[in-house]
C-alpha cells in the first residue's frame, strides 16, 4: 500500500488567529508564524500526523498491489478519515491495460466517518494484474460542512479540539523558537485534546 497526496488542503489557523493567541501584534515575523502554524499542523494532520486523520479538504491517492486487492464481497477500508468522497478507481486489468471501475459498478460507504468501497450487489472486484501498484482509489477527505448561508458553499469544520491542539503546539513552538525547539515532546495539553480523535486503525 502506499498513499500519495494530491492537493493539500488549505491553512486551518490563519496567521492573525496564531498571531492574536501568542500576543503577537508585529508583523515582522508574520512569514515566521505562517511556517510554525504549518508546521504544528503537519503534526496532527495527515498520513504522518499524528491522529492520521485528515482535517482541511485534501486530496490523496492509495495504491495496492495486485495481492493486495479483495476479493468477493470483501471491504476495502480507506484511511485518513473522515471521507468526503470517491473521485476515481482506476486498475491494471489482466492484460496490463489501465481501465477505470465504472462507479455504478462499486458502493461507497462511510462518507463522512471512516469510509471503505465495494462491489455493488451482484458485482465482483475487477481482476487485476499482479504487479506493483495495480490498483488505485484517489479520494477526497477532511472536516467540511456547508455554510448556513450559503448551502453551496463548504466551510472548514475542523474539530474546536483539534484547532486549539495546533494552537498549543505552534504556541509552545513560537515561545521556544531557537531553543532546540524541533527535540521537544509535544505539549501534554494538546495530547489530551487530540487522544479521543486519533484513527487507531484503518
Amino acid at each position: 500500500m502506499r498513499l500519495t497526496r494530491v492537493t493539500a488542503p488549505a491553512a486551518i489557523i490563519p496567521v492573525a488567529e496564531a498571531k492574536k493567541h501568542v500576543g503577537e501584534e508585529s508583523t515582522d515575523f508574520d512569514w515566521l508564524i505562517e511556517r510554525m502554524v504549518a508546521a504544528a499542523t503537519e503534526m496532527v494532520d495527515g498520513w504522518d500526523g499524528l491522529l492520521g486523520r485528515a482535517l482541511g479538504v485534501q486530496t490523496w491517492d492509495l495504491y495496492l498491489d495486485g495481492h493486495e486487492v479483495p476479493g468477493g464481497c470483501c471491504h476495502l477500508k480507506l484511511p485518513l478519515p473522515p471521507l468526503i468522497s470517491v473521485d476515481e478507481v482506476e486498475y491494471r486489468n489482466g492484460d496490463g491495460d489501465l481501465t477505470t471501475w465504472p462507479t455504478a459498478d462499486y458502493d461507497v460507504y462511510g462518507v463522512g466517518d471512516r469510509g471503505r468501497i465495494a462491489p455493488a450487489e451482484d458485482e465482483t472486484w475487477p481482476i487485476v494484474q499482479l504487479r506493483a501498484e495495480a490498483f488505485r482509489v484517489r479520494f477526497t477527505c477532511g472536516y467540511r460542512a456547508a455554510d448556513n448561508d450559503s448551502p453551496a458553499v463548504y466551510v472548514d469544520a475542523t474539530p474546536d479540539a483539534i484547532r486549539s491542539a495546533i494552537l498549543i503546539i505552534f504556541a509552545d513552538l513560537y515561545r521556544h523558537r531557537g531553543d532546540g525547539e524541533a527535540q521537544r515532546p509535544m505539549p501534554e495539553a494538546a495530547m489530551r485534546l487530540l487522544h479521543s480523535y486519533r484513527a487507531w486503525t484503518i
